[in-house]
């Protein structure tokens, strides 16, 4: 008899869950670099980022997938090439009071977050008074490519690999955070599939994210 490959239904809950893992995964990647000493950290910088950006890349494209599906879209849809893994595509599909939600909890984040604070003022020093950080669709089309990218880093120059290493992740990590919140915030019960309680940052009451997500 043969072995039935996939499942014949899935929901909002399996994605979910499916994503809390991989983002997991890339604070333990991101865990393992910071907790080398300073003197040794370019070597698991360069060994590792690549494989953070492909899971870091992948948990947006689930928890987009999961708010789709909560707001009644099949997971069949993101079966269409037209998808792919493209975030910003599967984002435009969200409706627009969540899309003003997300930008709204993504500003208030990012604007108290001691790297933006750190990054802005290196860009004063430097002369780019008017520097603000991105918008929720410009930390996406960031991102948009980067799970293919990444997958296969070998193929990328030089200097498009040094180009992306060089850019401070606070926006992505904050922008995961308030998209988990908001997938609690639809589906609370959706709680019981967080890996670890503690570490997520919740829309309803204000915990904060672990300390290796900052």
């Amino acid at each position: 008899m043969k072995m039935k490959k996939k499942k014949s239904e899935i929901t909002a809950d399996d994605i979910f869950s499916h994503a809390e893992k991989i983002y997991q995964a890339s604070i333990a990647i991101k865990y393992t670099v910071n907790s080398w000493p300073p003197e040794n950290r370019l070597e698991p910088t360069l060994n590792f980022t690549p494989a953070y950006y492909v899971t870091t890349s992948f948990a947006f494209e689930l928890l987009i997938k999961t708010l789709l599906v909560l707001d009644g879209h099949s997971p069949k849809e993101f079966h269409k090439p037209k998808y792919g893994h493209g975030l910003v595509s599967m984002y435009e599909l969200l409706p627009d009071d969540w899309k003003i939600q997300l930008e709204h909890e993504f500003n208030n984040r990012v604007q108290s977050s001691p790297s933006y604070i750190q990054q802005k003022k290196l860009m004063e020093i430097m002369g780019h008074t008017a520097y603000e950080h991105q918008s929720v669709k410009d930390v996406l089309v960031l991102n948009n490519d980067r799970f293919k990218d990444f997958r296969y880093a070998y193929e990328l120059s030089h200097d498009y690999m040094l180009r992306v290493f060089q850019h401070n992740d606070y926006e992505m990590t904050e922008l995961i955070n308030v998209m988990r919140s908001l997938v609690l915030v639809l589906k609370p019960e959706l709680d019981k599939k967080l890996l670890n309680n503690h570490w997520v940052g919740d829309l309803r009451n204000n915990r904060e994210p672990s300390p290796m997500s900052n």
